[in-house]
């Protein structure tokens, strides 16, 4: 198969290299190009000897890079939600099945359901968050134990809080005053975040990452999925609302009411969304520069 080879920005990670023709029991069928708006990841149709689907994401790359990471911490956390099928089900919400995953000196597969979302889902509502927010909770306390799932310490948000803040000033000098303001509003919660019990948070929650099929919101890319504190989540869902408009203004002002309290939990929310902030400066395209600081603005004035 000819193809046409496609190097990233990140120089490390190849696109458009030639997918396996077979992989187990499952046979190649096809590409599946409309899985890859960043390119970051190549995307495949396989079939097993009875006509199921699976849906394969591969990383190329001669260097192990956080595109590699990412995609084996997706795969971790697929593993371990499997175990989770027989003890709990979510009529509601859930995620694809394992299938597996291949592994070679300069490749890593992952095989999950593929599923065809049978229903248009516009934009997802407070109540479809909070049941994605319940469900991930639940399962969490399922895995936990398996050691399979990665967890943020407070040293975690010391240390990536202040490269962020770096960057953020070096690409946005003017509100350089603003980012040490967001840092240090970040550390003075922390302590009470050793406090508190972390919950599964899957950190990039946003509707590109919903399917819905038979009434089901599967959720899906957990890359970054992590056992944090859980207004990690809702400060980074409202982030990729304001990216590019992902999501309605409705839809962004709602989730930040239902969520932000007054008191101790307002302090936590806000400092998380400070965090969100200095992430998302720090490491995406300059163009989200002015949403960010429209973020920044709103956490301050709430």
């Amino acid at each position: 198969m000819d193809i046409t080879r496609i190097v990233t920005l990140n120089m490390f990670t190849k696109i458009g290299q030639a997918m396996p023709q077979e992989l187990g029991v499952y046979k190649f069928v096809r590409r599946v190009f409309e899985y890859q708006p960043e390119k970051t990841y190549d995307f495949a149709l396989y079939q097993d000897e009875a006509g199921h689907l699976v849906l394969a994401k591969m990383w190329t790359g001669n260097i192990k890079n956080l595109d590699f990471y990412w995609l084996k911490n997706e795969t971790e956390i697929y593993k371990a939600l499997a175990q989770t099928v027989s003890k709990y089900k979510n009529i509601n919400v859930s995620a694809p099945s394992y299938k597996g995953a291949f592994h070679t000196s300069n490749s890593f597969i992952l095989l999950i359901d593929y599923l065809v979302e049978d229903r248009n889902l516009q934009d997802l509502s407070v109540d479809d968050f909070h049941s994605i927010q319940l469900y991930l909770h639940q399962v969490g306390r399922l895995i936990v134990g398996t050691r399979r799932v990665k967890s943020r310490t407070w040293w975690y948000f010391v240390l990536s809080g202040f490269v962020n803040m770096c960057v953020s000033i070096i690409r946005d000098p003017c509100y350089s005053v603003r980012y040490m303001r967001a840092y240090s509003a970040l550390i003075k919660v922390l302590p009470q975040y050793c406090k508190e019990s972390l919950v599964f948070t899957h950190r990039d929650i946003k509707r590109e990452n919903i399917v819905m099929q038979q009434g089901c919101l599967y959720i899906i890319d957990f890359q970054l999925a992590v056992f944090t504190n859980k207004y990690v989540e809702v400060a980074n869902t409202i982030i990729h609302c304001l990216e590019k408009k992902r999501a309605s203004a409705d839809f962004t002002r709602a989730l930040m009411r239902r969520y932000l309290r007054e008191g101790k939990e307002s302090a936590v929310y806000k400092a998380f969304a400070y965090y969100a902030v200095l992430y998302d400066q720090a490491i995406s395209r300059a163009s989200t520069t002015e949403e960010n600081r429209i973020f920044l603005n709103s956490i301050e004035q709430s």
